[in-house]
């Protein structure tokens, strides 16, 4: 995806950027996508907004606990913001399902103070939090084998799939959340561009595994039953013995 910045303003913010969920702004809006998650999200906003900051060149903002806010420029014309607007909004239609629900596009602004195409996102635990979670909990060895399992194989369905879109989004434990079904889904802010050509989705599995899972991290981890509960499961899961075999040779770092 490319975004047309012909005739965009300044790369930093104007002073004073305000947005269409802060209190008595709403004349603001121009436009949102998906119509009815911006209203709810109106109802839940906080009464106090702080004004979006700039970060690594993005511009962030807070909406209330849990809903976080994202623009990647300000436009100086209402009709190259609109453009991006689009753009995020089709790429939203595109992933479906295989995108966290609770978000939407809203494109709001004004002549003097700019336009931003905003990302609106209520952010559920990730991957990466759910992992770092099971190896503080000191489970018994079957359960913390099921979940890491669990995950896993979760990590690598998500990553085919949404590494077979025309516009592919960064898959990585930070950016994926599991669903109350166990399956994993893109929970992250779109990127500028799509993501490039990745890794097959095992490699990166044992890339992100390898982040967390490091020697002197498994202290509170019963290794040796874990180990005998992933030989169990390649007996009785042999369609996953390429996942459960990455998990045996990360535990026994």
């Amino acid at each position: 995806m490319h975004y047309d910045r012909e005739h965009d303003a300044q790369p930093a913010a104007p002073a004073g950027l305000l947005v269409p969920w802060a209190p008595g702004h709403q004349s603001l809006l121009l436009d949102a996508w998906p119509e009815e998650t911006w209203r709810e999200v109106l109802c839940i906003a906080s009464p106090v907004v702080a004004l979006p900051r700039q970060i690594g060149g993005l511009f962030e903002g807070t909406l209330t606990d849990g809903w976080r806010a994202r623009a990647s420029t300000v436009h100086s014309n209402e009709e190259a913001a609109r453009r991006e607007f689009a753009l995020l909004a089709d790429w939203l239609r595109k992933l479906g399902a295989s995108a966290s629900g609770s978000r939407c596009i809203v494109l709001g602004g004004s002549q003097a103070r700019g336009f931003c195409a905003w990302q609106l996102l209520q952010q559920p635990p990730t991957l990466e939090a759910e992992v770092r979670r099971l190896l503080e909990a000191k489970l018994p060895a079957r359960d913390a084998v099921a979940i890491l399992t669990s995950v896993s194989v979760a990590f690598v369905e998500a990553h085919h799939l949404l590494s077979a879109h025309d516009k592919r989004v960064p898959v990585r434990f930070s950016t994926l959340s599991m669903r109350k079904n166990r399956t994993a889904v893109f929970a992250g802010f779109l990127p500028r561009e799509p993501a490039p050509q990745d890794a097959p989705s095992v490699w990166v599995l044992e890339e992100e595994l390898r982040k967390i899972f490091r020697p002197g991290q498994l202290a509170s981890f019963a290794v040796p039953d874990a180990l005998r509960e992933l030989a169990l499961l390649m007996h009785s899961h042999p369609e996953e013995s390429e996942i459960l075999e990455l998990l045996q040779s990360i535990l026994q770092v």
